[in-house]
């Protein structure tokens, strides 16, 4: 269980407590005992989170409210301080005796107050967690992203999509982009950008609104409350040949302020709309890549992730062409080969690019004076 779903229960678990009655009062020490167990967990989860994003790596979304959740007066029950102590004449083992194990040398008033110190260390590695995700690497919330699309169960939207194509008389780049703009109006209206700021009436005007518009159906309604949502997704996204292109680091920031304000359908919503983009991407490139003359190796919806992010740099020209040096060049196509896994790199670039002897020119970059800069400007493009 997620460490986040073991606070809310223990955050929950201290409500349901409130609410025992009095008047037997055997049952308080097994949610003392249940409290102790899950706290513990919870600590252990939290340390290991805290390790993890100091290393850059992020196994979950924290699906908690941190304002609440770093108060320790609002997560304790004053009733279970009182119920201890009242027990306190008694020591667990005698009540629960063999249940429990070790714990059950401790008095109920010391349980309460075991219980209490992990709480506190709870709600100080929650708010050192805070501020570490706050200004984390945004590599981080892009891994975290594209991992959970990868891992994610999404038969019932590939068995959808499918479908959708079988019963398409004439698969084209139009067909394709219709059906993306579709969907992503489907899901926008699931108001998953609800927490994105307002777009300035600039922002309104700088989005292309009409070309999402023009593969929407024609009985659709136009609305200023719709062209906004719009225009917040925008925010996230970028367009190559009408194709939406999701910067993940972007919106895996957003997702990762905002994941606990969002409903359950929401919450599933999120990752959903990128994993069904990602299946109409993949059939887009098919028809861009021959366009731009892309080849077989380059022609995925994450290799044009990577070519975009160096094009928008300023790297690359529209074609997707180099537009700095030959030695520059060749360092950027080999961390685009080391990413997507091409094995006969040098092949493929010099026939894409027109060059020879890319190796020789990757060599010498190596061993140039602004060698190190070089590398870590290609580095920092894609991290």
């Amino acid at each position: 269980m997620h460490f986040s779903t073991k606070i809310k229960k223990f955050y929950e678990g201290m409500r349901v407590y409130e609410n025992l009655k009095n008047d037997e009062k055997i049952i308080h020490v097994p949610f003392a005992l249940n409290f102790t167990l899950t706290i513990v967990t919870i600590v252990e989860q939290l340390q290991q989170f805290l390790v993890d994003v100091k290393n850059k790596v992020c196994r979950e979304i924290p699906d908690i409210d941190f304002e609440l959740m770093t108060d320790i007066d609002k997560i304790m029950t004053k009733k279970l301080k009182t119920d201890m102590a009242a027990l306190s004449d008694r020591t667990v083992r005698q009540i629960l005796d063999e249940i429990f194990g070790d714990l059950l040398d401790k008095t109920p008033l010391e349980l309460y107050n075991y219980i209490h110190a992990n709480t506190i260390t709870m709600t100080e590695l929650l708010k050192k967690i805070y501020p570490e995700l706050k200004h984390a690497d945004m590599s981080l919330f892009e891994d975290y992203v594209c991992r959970h699309i990868r891992e994610g169960v999404w038969d019932h939207i590939t068995i959808g999509y499918q479908k959708w194509k079988d019963s398409s008389t004439d698969l084209s780049l139009d067909s394709l982009l219709d059906k993306q703009e579709q969907v992503l109006k489907e899901y926008l209206e699931k108001g998953i950008m609800c927490f994105v700021k307002t777009p300035s009436n600039n922002r309104m005007d700088e989005v292309d609104y009409m070309f999402h518009r023009g593969h929407l159906n024609c009985d659709f309604k136009d609305t200023d409350e719709y062209k906004m949502i719009y225009a917040q997704f925008m925010y996230f996204a970028t367009r190559r040949n009408g194709m939406i292109i999701v910067n993940y680091k972007k919106y895996g920031k957003y997702l990762f302020e905002h994941f606990y304000k969002f409903t359950e359908e929401q919450k599933v919503a999120v990752f959903e709309l990128c994993f069904y983009l990602s299946l109409i991407q993949e059939d887009i490139v098919c028809f861009i890549a021959s366009e731009i003359g892309l080849p077989e190796e380059l022609a995925s919806p994450e290799a044009i992730r990577l070519l975009e992010k160096a094009r928008i740099a300023g790297h690359l020209d529209d074609d997707y062409q180099p537009a700095k040096s030959k030695t520059f060049s060749a360092l950027l196509a080999n961390e685009i080969a080391e990413r997507i896994g091409i094995e006969n790199k040098w092949k493929v670039f010099e026939k894409f690019w027109n060059r020879q002897n890319m190796y020789k020119d990757y060599y010498e970059a190596l061993n140039q004076k602004q060698s190190s800069k070089n590398m870590k400007t290609v580095y920092g493009l894609f991290d």
